[in-house]
């Protein structure tokens, strides 16, 4: 069973790792953009 978390940020997003931080880079092209930025603010 895949969780909410898998099916939609691990596909939506790819993440950058860079020397001190991790950045989840979100597709313009996301369907559910506006639900994903939603949760979480």
């Amino acid at each position: 069973i895949k969780t909410f978390r898998l099916k939609y940020v691990f596909l939506a997003a790819k993440i950058i790792k860079t020397a001190r931080t991790v950045i989840m880079n979100l597709s313009e092209n996301y369907p559910y953009k506006e639900v994903y930025e939603k949760c979480l603010v």
